[in-house]
């Protein structure tokens, strides 16, 4: 992602949480387990480690290798 001039660091924030969202509702695992990363450590969104656990294990599911090992699989 890059941040322009014109966006906040907020916005900028806000937009990247938003991509990886439709990237992983698309089924990109590696977009899975980024959220998930920030679900997990609270960075950019509110600290869900439920979230995040589901996040990680349909990554894991989707064969994504660092997702298996934060998942345990």
């Amino acid at each position: 992602f890059s941040i322009s001039e014109a966006e906040t660091d907020e916005e900028f924030e806000a937009r990247s949480i938003s991509l990886l969202q439709t990237a992983s509702n698309a089924g990109y695992a590696p977009a899975m387990y980024a959220l998930a990363v920030c679900f997990d450590s609270g960075d950019m969104v509110v600290r869900d480690p439920i979230l995040a656990s589901a996040l990680y294990k349909k990554a894991a599911e989707a064969d994504y290798p660092k997702a298996k090992l934060s998942h345990g699989l």
